[in-house]
């Protein structure tokens, strides 16, 4: 009989934040073996204060942590860094802890560079929202963009009808990116529809944290993506079936926003699956790959062929 996908066979690096009476105030993801990441609104659950955004000052008590993913009986006090209060600056309802006693997992690899930024990736989230289900449920999600009350958190909507729903037990929850499993951020905001359902939420990226832990990452290096003639072929492909790529007036508008040295390289009076292969071409031998799919998603605005564009092109974004 196989394993439920839920219940890892080895400790897992995302941790619960437990309350005094011992019920879920959120969960938290190691950035080293002694560090926690989660968010500032978990803290103060877990402490049973209110939480003000710019007016909570950063408490000196210890939390409680455990460990449910790991299926064992590893327990932990963990107090906010003297830095790692950011409630009033960048990058906003997040904190970072200190153990008092090694984690149970390694850290994850944290996509520390341009993860947040692809809309259209692919991510999953476990949240510890059900009672009955103490190792999580999954949701999974797709990156849209850089929104909600402050410009760095990022927005992800939840595709699935059989994904679990952005709730509380998912506040601090580690955002991994699909497939890899790197870490790309926290969950820290939920939008709910008028049934009262999570449907969409916001994160705080990784990338944004100030390494306030002193470069102490034990992750393991992120392994480079196989970057194979069917991965070129795929994003070429992608390219080509967007409407701005398929019509030759819209396309002659993405051209003008092309860098001059892709310009100069390519011809714009291609036909579309040609003009995209060679597009994919001139701009990685420039290092311009994201900076061409990024310009053409200001013309598309996250349809779903642009969507897919940055599915495509994920593997090769990784590379530059």
């Amino acid at each position: 009989m196989s394993v439920p996908s839920t219940v890892p066979s080895a400790p897992d690096w995302q941790l619960r934040v437990r309350t005094f009476d011992g019920d879920t105030a959120g969960a938290g993801v190691l950035v080293s073996p002694r560090h926690v990441l989660t968010c500032a609104h978990v803290v103060c659950a877990a402490l049973g204060r209110p939480w003000e955004e710019a007016g909570t000052p950063r408490p000196a008590e210890p939390v409680a942590l455990d460990a449910p993913r790991g299926g064992g009986a590893w327990q932990a006090a963990a107090t906010v860094l003297d830095d790692g209060w950011f409630v009033d600056r960048s990058p906003w309802d997040a904190a970072v802890l200190l153990l008092d006693r090694p984690a149970p997992a390694a850290p994850p690899t944290l996509r520390s560079r341009g993860g947040a930024d692809r809309p259209g990736r692919a991510v999953s989230m476990v949240g510890f929202s059900a009672d009955e289900a103490p190792a999580g449920v999954w949701s999974h999600g797709v990156l849209i963009g850089r929104g909600g009350r402050h410009h760095e958190h990022v927005q992800f909507d939840i595709r699935s009808s059989t994904s679990a729903r952005i709730t509380g037990g998912f506040s601090g929850s580690g955002v991994r990116e699909d497939p890899g499993g790197a870490l790309v951020g926290i969950v820290c905001d939920a939008h709910q529809d008028d049934r009262g359902l999570g449907v969409s939420g916001w994160m705080i990226p990784v990338e944004t944290v100030p390494n306030v832990w002193g470069g102490d990452v034990s992750a393991p290096p992120s392994q480079p993506l196989r970057d194979s003639p069917r991965t070129v072929h795929a994003l070429a492909l992608a390219l080509a079936e967007t409407p701005t790529v398929a019509d030759p007036e819209a396309r002659r508008e993405f051209y003008r926003l092309l860098a001059p040295r892709i310009r100069r390289s390519l011809r714009v009076d291609l036909a579309p699956g040609l003009f995209a292969s060679r597009l994919v071409g001139v701009a990685r031998d420039h290092g311009l790959l994201h900076e061409a799919v990024a310009a053409l998603d200001l013309l598309e605005e996250g349809s779903p062929p642009m969507r897919r564009v940055w599915e495509a092109a994920g593997p090769l974004l990784d590379r530059e």
